[in-house]
């Protein structure tokens, strides 16, 4: 068992990382094109649905998001005709992303593996699986979105409360926002982990179905949630250290360079991060209880 703990499987991307940085680094900007260039075409646009709500919560008015009215000039202002640019790249980012993010995960796999002759197309290994990646994603949103109905429900109920009732203070009224955001989280991130590996038994197995990808992370993770939660988590120090450099260096470089510097540092922890989820994947992914839940040929049995 020691060889599947968190350290030693980290260890073991970055010994499969030495010396195919520059490699991977490649791949990592490859696969993350199509969604980088959307969110810059929304954010130079205004910014997505996401983004204006957090504003009012921060800097507005939070009543306004009881307002039907509001919200709905919020939901026309993002289809209108002044998004136009940042909504088809958004729906191009949803399409292709699968596919670039399979062919990553068999980059790492492969690298994983040892075969170290790999050059940055292998970004586009999985091509042809692309249709039935995106069917994954899909699949384990819909799935995500049911496990996660008690949480909005909850959210739904303490913003009534927060909206309607009068006598709430403001100090009653932030616990309530924090209250909503655990619920939300309590119900959303066991589904998450729950459905984490899909992509990754599609990237090793592409003749595997969607709903087979699906069985096989469900029963892999059916007493590993707490690992991987706890391997997501061991890179937050990184992500922390991350932004105190790069607002450190906001004094010293300026805002453009701030921001090169930024993407960059974050995409050599993306890397390390997916490297080391296929670590994750290579340990406990690929017993034989899960490939038994799909069946040997892919099919749900």
């Amino acid at each position: 068992m020691m060889e599947k703990n968190n350290f030693i499987l980290r260890l073991k991307a970055r010994q499969a990382l030495a010396g195919h940085w520059q490699t991977a680094l490649v791949v990592m900007l490859v696969a993350s094109l199509p969604s980088w260039l959307a969110q810059i075409a929304s954010l130079v646009q205004g910014g997505g649905l996401q983004q204006q709500l957090l504003m009012v919560l921060q800097y507005g008015n939070p009543e306004l998001l009881a307002d039907p009215q509001y919200l709905l000039r919020l939901v026309e202002g993002q289809l209108g005709s002044a998004r136009l640019l940042s909504n088809v790249l958004s729906v191009l980012s949803f399409l292709v992303t699968p596919m670039f993010t399979l062919g990553l995960i068999h980059f790492f796999l492969e690298l994983l593996h040892g075969r170290k002759d790999q050059s940055w197309t292998a970004v586009f290994s999985r091509v042809k699986t692309g249709l039935k990646g995106l069917g994954v994603e899909l699949l384990t949103l819909v799935k995500m979105l049911l496990w996660a109905v008690p949480g909005l429900c909850c959210m739904g109920i303490i913003t009534y409360l927060a909206m309607t009732v009068d006598s709430v203070s403001r100090h009653g009224l932030s616990w309530m926002v924090t209250l909503t955001i655990v619920s939300y989280a309590a119900t959303i991130i066991p589904a998450v982990i729950r459905y984490a590996l899909s992509m990754f038994f599609l990237a090793d197995h592409p003749d595997w179905s969607c709903r087979a990808c699906v069985k096989a992370s469900i029963a892999s993770m059916s007493h590993q949630k707490l690992n991987l939660f706890l391997m997501q988590l061991s890179f937050l120090g990184w992500s922390i250290l991350i932004s105190l450099v790069s607002n450190m260096a906001l004094f010293m470089l300026g805002n453009v360079l701030c921001q090169v510097l930024y993407l960059g540092l974050n995409l050599a922890l993306s890397v390390y991060i997916n490297c080391s989820l296929c670590a994750f994947y290579l340990a406990w992914g690929t017993g034989a209880d899960p490939i038994r839940e799909a069946g040997e040929n892919g099919t749900v049995v």
